[in-house]
């Protein structure tokens, strides 16, 4: 096979850094109109959050926190408290139903466990958009099944 002449080639290769170059400023024109539009989208769920629920939110996290440290029962059960204070304030606050369902579905502390009532918790953020609550439900199915598969292995053959 006759490989082309250096002329060829080279014209090839101006043309090619020539698309190559094109491809490349459409790539960067269309990552800054990405950036902007993400930046409007935070600074429109920003203006959404409403400040004394976050706060209720971001001090329950600091009590849980404090309860994971010292296991000081109080702490929790006052988390708790603002939890759900922080959901009569914004029934969407994102922190307030994701921590409060994780509270719930492990049965913390001396919280009784409601796995049923952590999902209820977690369908509300994911109506909200909240991915990490879509995450905790899937978390929560896949553990509940194992539960279910380990049960059935435990069973006796003549049991069944």
């Amino acid at each position: 096979m006759q490989q082309p002449c250096a002329c060829v080639a080279s014209r090839r290769c101006r043309a090619s850094r020539g698309a190559q170059e094109a491809l490349l400023e459409e790539a960067k024109s269309a990552l800054e109109k990405s950036r902007e539009q993400d930046v409007a989208r935070e600074e429109e769920a920003a203006a959404q959050v409403n400040p004394v629920a976050q706060e209720l939110a971001d001090r329950a996290v600091s009590l849980v926190q404090a309860y994971d440290t010292a296991q000081n029962l109080e702490d929790l059960r006052r988390a708790v408290k603002l939890f759900q204070a922080s959901l009569e304030e914004d029934p969407e606050n994102e922190t307030a139903l994701i921590c409060l369902g994780e509270i719930l579905d492990s049965g913390m502390g001396d919280i009784p466990k409601d796995q049923n009532a952590a999902k209820k918790l977690w369908l509300q953020a994911v109506k909200a958009g909240s991915q990490r609550a879509q995450v905790k439900l899937c978390l929560q199915g896949l553990d509940l099944f194992a539960q279910a598969a380990r049960k059935a292995a435990t069973v006796r053959p003549e049991d069944r």
